[in-house]
């Protein structure tokens, strides 16, 4: 796949470009991000130079790791409040979970503390309904993407089912209430905004435009609210499987708190900071989040990719436009890779472990492409170092204050899972017991 990836040529392709019902709509609506430089192009989602200039500017103080850094602090105070609202969805813990990511990205997006995932202290309802569309949105695109006649009805224009056009309301509704947050923080004078605001995405975004001109406002609004609304529900599949192996792993869960309150207690500090987070201080944190990834996966197929020209790959030869998928879950379920491959054993992370793989075929397991589902190359999702932080605190956090138990469940394998933002497990009715 890298020899794939290596020969993607100047326009690389990416999954977004699948998404057909979202760009169909947006380039009818007239929304800039799909107004392609080509005929038949689709802008930010297409492969022209369009999508090259959006893509640099969205993901300048986004994915670079100092950048994505510099939002862990927001990350971590959005996510001490979130998890004060968890057991009151305890029956329904996907709705916190939208609530909660939707809080994170806020602090990265505006550099505010919105507090909707608790329902005794969060104030702004409209919070809650972008969520709420949002989630409902991206479920809803994914299945038209997969339904066989969702797509021969509305890409032939033959019909617009029922569930085509609450896609389209769902689009217009999360663009028409994004442009609000994003307006109500443009209108603000400079002597107005806090100095976390001043950390923003958005806050440099402004100046950035202002001064390169190299998008106009209308496409880095665009590329504000697509970005708010794309951080919801696919940040919160991902978290919820480290969720579901907590609750169902309770010496695993307790090896956890115990590691990251002794890191608390050495670091001085009286809560998490970017520093915890890290995997020199919590070490088994960060190996129970590889665990998780590596045996339920948000995204089993986590690239798309088009080769640019004629390649040859274990002695085959694809034509020019050949697009590869790269499946992610064999190779790291192999029997003859891993030990007990379908079992959740974190330690198998821990540096002794990986350092023994070395020069063995079973190092294949460590190799990048494994590490997360964000896909890799030039189209690798501009927020994944975001959502792998939002992860990090959420979980974090939630271990701290509450001793998680999934009554009935032995093992992520008793649960049952589905497509949503991506592919989550059904959560069971969770029970949080106060830590102290």
């Amino acid at each position: 796949m890298v020899k794939v990836i290596r020969k993607e040529g100047k326009r690389p392709s990416g999954a977004v470009q699948n998404q057909w019902a979202l760009k169909k709509h947006m380039k009818a609506a007239g929304y800039l991000l799909a107004a392609g430089d080509k005929e038949g192009d689709y802008g930010f989602f297409g492969r022209d130079d369009t999508w090259k200039r959006l893509r640099t500017f969205l993901q300048t103080d986004l994915l670079a790791p100092k950048a994505a850094a510099g939002y862990v602090p927001g990350a971590i105070e959005a996510a001490r409040l979130a998890t004060k609202g968890a057991p009151f969805y305890k029956g329904d813990l996907h709705e916190w979970l939208h609530y909660a990511a939707f809080d994170m990205f806020c602090t990265v997006m505006f550099g505010q503390i919105t507090d909707c995932s608790n329902p005794k202290t969060f104030t702004q309802v409209e919070h809650t309904e972008f969520a709420s569309s949002a989630t409902e949105f991206l479920q809803l695109n994914n299945y038209m993407n997969a339904n066989a006649m969702e797509i021969l009805l509305g890409r032939s224009g033959l019909y617009e089912t029922e569930k085509h056009k609450r896609l389209k309301s769902l689009l217009d509704d999360i663009f028409a209430r994004g442009r609000r947050f994003v307006n109500d923080f443009m209108d603000k004078e400079e002597a107005e905004l806090t100095e976390f605001e001043k950390k923003s995405w958005l806050y440099h975004a402004m100046k950035r435009q202002a001064e390169e001109q190299t998008v106009s406002k209308e496409e880095m609004i665009e590329l504000a609210i697509v970005g708010l609304s794309a951080a919801v529900d696919t940040t919160s599949s991902l978290i919820a499987w480290n969720i579901l192996h907590m609750a169902t792993n309770q010496e695993i869960q307790d090896k956890v708190y115990q590691e990251l309150t002794t890191a608390i207690e050495e670091s001085g500090a009286d809560g998490l900071t970017a520093e915890i987070l890290s995997k020199d201080k919590t070490p088994f944190f960060f190996a129970c989040v590889r665990e998780a990834h590596r045996v339920s996966p948000a995204a089993g197929l986590a690239m798309f990719k088009t080769c640019a020209e004629e390649i040859e790959v274990h002695g085959q030869t694809f034509d020019k436009g050949t697009m590869f998928v790269f499946e992610g879950m064999t190779t790291v379920r192999d029997k003859e890779l891993v030990d007990k491959p379908t079992e959740f054993i974190p330690e198998r992370w821990l540096p002794e472990a990986v350092e023994a793989r070395k020069g063995t075929p079973k190092e294949v397991i460590d190799h990048a492409f494994f590490k997360e589902p964000f896909s890799q190359g030039a189209r690798k999702c501009p927020g994944s170092r975001v959502a792998m932080n939002e992860n990090l605190a959420l979980v974090a956090q939630l271990v701290l204050d509450w001793k998680i138990t999934a009554p009935g469940l032995n093992s992520y394998k008793d649960a049952t899972y589905g497509l949503r933002g991506a592919i989550s497990p059904n959560l069971p009715k969770l029970e949080f017991a106060p830590r102290s």
